[in-house]
């Protein structure tokens, strides 16, 4: 089980269309996955003890994945997890409205991970609704976040979303493993969102995948990569 930091064990898994978007270009919540894509999401968040998500994607979706099924609640508490995971929004602005379901309705438990900097404000800012976890000066050190969730006991970590959040997580090389669902659709649009965006990799710097699993159910095809990095 031992990954990238600290022991843990982060997988990033994503849905995206046929030709490779995560949303539309207004970036609104896309639902667009089958009802086997998301028996299997309930499966990875059931397995998760931290889902990790950006900002922007809370705000389009304004709520979290909740484990509800109850086998799968009873498999957790036989494997000595809390009730649900935590999910961890990572977010350098706070701009984070207060009223959001996330906030107000879910019952779960929350983290703020944010710049050392802004650490007093979202303290003040979130009180009791999130703990706040505070790393990095320019960006949110994600090394030294996952390493925070791991001494936390947080060592399955399941990585959302969105695409430059995931982009930030690979070229760290915290990703262990890239489960993925390809959707019958198109969305199109040069800037619509894909499952890794930000600045990119050079050719000399691509990250590998190794094939360990494909699955075709229905009309949806379902990947699992194992990343190969580089001998640490």
């Amino acid at each position: 089980m031992d990954g990238t930091a600290a022991g843990a064990h982060v997988r990033l898994m994503m849905a995206m269309t046929a030709d490779g978007k995560i949303a539309t270009v207004a970036r609104e919540a896309a639902r667009f996955s089958g009802e086997e894509d998301r028996r299997r999401l309930a499966e990875e968040v059931a397995w998760a003890d931290a889902l990790l998500v950006a900002a922007g994607t809370i705000r389009a979706y304004g709520t979290t994945y909740r484990v509800r099924d109850p086998a799968l609640a009873q498999a957790r508490a036989d494997r000595g997890q809390a009730e649900q995971p935590a999910t961890v929004v990572v977010t350098r602005s706070l701009d984070l409205a207060l009223d959001l379901p996330f906030f107000v309705r879910q019952r779960i438990p929350r983290i703020i991970a944010t710049l050392a900097p802004n650490e007093d404000e979202a303290r003040r800012r979130f009180g009791d609704l999130a703990e706040v976890i505070a790393t990095g000066e320019g960006d949110v050190d994600l090394p030294a976040l996952v390493d925070a969730l791991a001494r936390r006991g947080m060592r399955r970590v399941l990585a959302l979303g969105g695409g430059t959040l995931n982009f930030d997580l690979v070229a760290a090389g915290l990703v262990d493993e890239v489960y993925l669902t390809i959707s019958p659709w198109l969305f199109g649009g040069a800037t619509a969102p894909s499952i890794l965006d930000g600045p990119g990799f050079p050719i000399d710097r691509a990250v590998r995948l190794h094939l360990a699993a494909c699955e075709v159910v229905g009309e949806e095809v379902f990947f699992r990569y194992e990343v190969a990095h580089p001998a640490r």
